[in-house]
């Protein structure tokens, strides 16, 4: 009988050491992952999604004293499903939630419970995926359940993983679309990595792994995305059950999953439409890690870094700051943003960037004594992300927030300084904020699309930073004298008579417009917005409509509705403006950028 085939003899260390062993082999083994990434969407991430979500797993069972078995799978459980990323992170926190079910202090690892754990595990992301497919991570899934035979646990676990290397190997030929690839499936595979990884522990010796495929093997494939955003969240204490919540979003996409492990339901939804998602989300509960990763956009640096073995770097990298609101119908999310920090006097190390805007304006709502702060990011973080850009671009083009609202452009001119030819990192000064610099990335793509000419496209950048107009009107401007735009005396004056004035944007620094208004109420508000609106409408196609909080959702709605009913062909977006700028206009503001 060997160590792991008694309940007394298989321990927390041990159980904790099957997901550090199977950690270690993914971040190994994470680039050809992603080398080899073609099934559901070539985007080339699934080795960096599947090790992130097990890098996190194993931080937090290092962190923690976990004195139990049932200690260890409730931590297992938990938080692959918290931190689970993309299509493959998802499907394997759902594996772990099969496989560690069975795994208590009453069981410990018997060869009985092992074979159970391995028909749970598959039974469990069998059940999570919305549309099952062939050829991939689940073959993988049933050949290791199917081969769980043997009279140990290390015996049971070498059979299983034979027949699940025997399965991996066929994925390249059960599915077409790996087969055109010449590749095996990269999510089966990463599940082969982590089963090593789990035997690799119990036996106490390293196992060596071998990668099918060569990276100039590799057919560059170039499948139609038929929903254009990942989008993944979690939220807590939801107030619907996953049945439900499945129901409610099953017909906005593909590549469904939703999951629930107590107070917990991870969603994971390929769709169009993110931002109702969220919408959705955030309606039965708080979210958690949300984000919508533009499949378009991955595909084709994908495809770009694959044809790198052949033709050199892709043409140009986008960065830009975390002051930007992306307009997702608009522009593809940058490859780098950079972030600002949001913070408060009273604890200067905690990022409030990471709250979700709901959370963060409803925080500025209910207590008086939240007064966030907000700092631009360092030259060392601008360094070492145009560092990273370099050694896969020709090209950088970087935007920031007015340098009259923040030392955001100056921290990314100083980092060009201390970088040797530096002569391919473009720095815009964009004097602007939100989604007026999704505008502006959008220019750079459009001009640079139609002329293939890295200048021409700057130019016609700059000649389009003027043409940006953004009104904000502010709710309370006890927020404007926080952050030094009005005086004391102004502002007690200003709420005395609840003054809401109409702000711009003018040469890169926000200043006040002539018009405001006295003693503030709703239709006022409409009123004036759509006054700002038209004042300025130059034969515009796009409107970007921001702002903060839930009393400024209920405003710019209207708002909307009243252009809209004006201009029919007019592409109206509504957009909850960041929290960076939100610091220094208060909640129940809002706002609209246009060019």
């Amino acid at each position: 009988m060997t160590k792991t085939d008694s309940i007394l003899e298989f321990t927390p260390t041990i159980f904790i050491n099957m997901f550090k062993q199977a950690s270690k082999y993914l971040d190994e083994h994470a680039e050809f992952l992603d080398k080899i990434n073609v099934f559901p969407v070539p985007d080339g991430d699934t080795g960096t999604n599947m090790a992130y979500t097990l890098r996190m797993v194993r931080n937090k069972l290092e962190e923690s004293s976990l004195l139990s078995l049932d200690d260890v799978q409730k931590a297992v459980i938990r938080n692959s499903l918290m931190y689970s990323r993309g299509n493959s992170g998802t499907a394997i926190s759902q594996y772990f939630k099969g496989f560690c079910e069975n795994i208590t202090s009453k069981n410990g690892l018997t060869p009985k419970i092992l074979t159970k754990c391995f028909k749970n595990a598959n039974d469990t992301i069998y059940k999570s995926f919305q549309n099952p497919v062939k050829g991939t991570i689940l073959d993988v899934a049933k050949a290791a359940y199917k081969g769980a035979k043997g009279k140990s646990v290390v015996e049971i676990f070498e059979t299983a993983l034979e027949c699940s290397q025997e399965a991996l190997d066929k994925t390249r030929k059960t599915n077409p679309i790996m087969k055109k690839a010449k590749v095996v499936d990269s999510g089966a595979a990463g599940l082969v990595f982590i089963l090593t990884g789990f035997l690799s522990a119990l036996k106490d010796t390293d196992i060596v792994i071998t990668e099918n495929n060569s990276s100039s093997e590799i057919g560059i494939i170039k499948e139609t995305v038929t929903f254009r955003y990942c989008t993944e969240c979690v939220i807590e204490n939801p107030t619907i059950n996953e049945k439900e919540m499945r129901k409610k979003i099953k017909k906005m996409g593909d590549s469904l999953q939703v999951m629930q492990v107590d107070n917990l339901i991870k969603l994971h939804i390929h769709t169009d439409k993110p931002e109702q998602i969220k919408r959705i989300a955030e309606e039965v509960g708080q979210i958690r890690n949300f984000k919508a990763d533009d499949l378009i956009a991955q595909q084709k640096d994908n495809i770009a870094e694959k044809h790198h073995f052949i033709e050199g770097k892709k043409n140009y990298t986008i960065i830009t700051d975390s002051s930007i609101d992306i307009v997702n119908s608009w522009i593809n999310s940058p490859d780098f943003i950079v972030p600002l920090q949001v913070f408060t006097s009273q604890n200067p190390d905690e990022d409030l960037a990471k709250l979700s805007k709901k959370e963060f304006y409803e925080k500025m709502e209910l207590d008086k004594n939240f007064t966030p702060k907000t700092s631009q990011p360092t030259t060392q973080s601008f360094l070492e992300t145009f560092e990273k850009a370099n050694k896969s671009s020709e090209n950088i083009i970087c935007f920031t927030i007015s340098s009259g609202l923040s030392g955001t452009y100056q921290s990314a001119l100083n980092a060009k300084k201390l970088l040797k030819n530096s002569d391919n990192i473009h720095i815009i000064d964009t004097k602007s904020i939100s989604a007026g610099t999704t505008l502006l990335v959008e220019e750079f793509e459009k001009e640079y699309n139609k002329t293939n000419d890295i200048q021409k496209a700057l130019a016609a950048v700059r000649k389009h930073i003027k043409k940006i107009k953004i009104f904000l009107l502010v709710d309370d401007i006890s927020y404007l004298e926080r952050s030094g735009r009005i005086s004391k005396g102004v502002s007690v004056i200003g709420k005395i008579l609840n003054i809401n004035p109409l702000l711009t944007v003018k040469n890169g620094k926000i200043e006040n417009t002539k018009d405001k208004i006295l003693f503030s109420n709703i239709k006022k508000k409409i009123k004036l917005s759509y006054k700002g609106f038209k004042s300025n409408q130059d034969n515009n196609s796009k409107l970007c409509l921001l702002y903060t909080g839930k009393k400024g959702k209920q405003i710019v709605e209207k708002v909307k509705n009243k252009i809209q009913d004006n201009n029919k062909s007019l592409d109206i977006q509504v957009v909850e403006l960041t929290t960076l700028v939100g610091t220094h206009i208060g909640p129940g503001s809002i706002g609209m950028i246009f060019k």
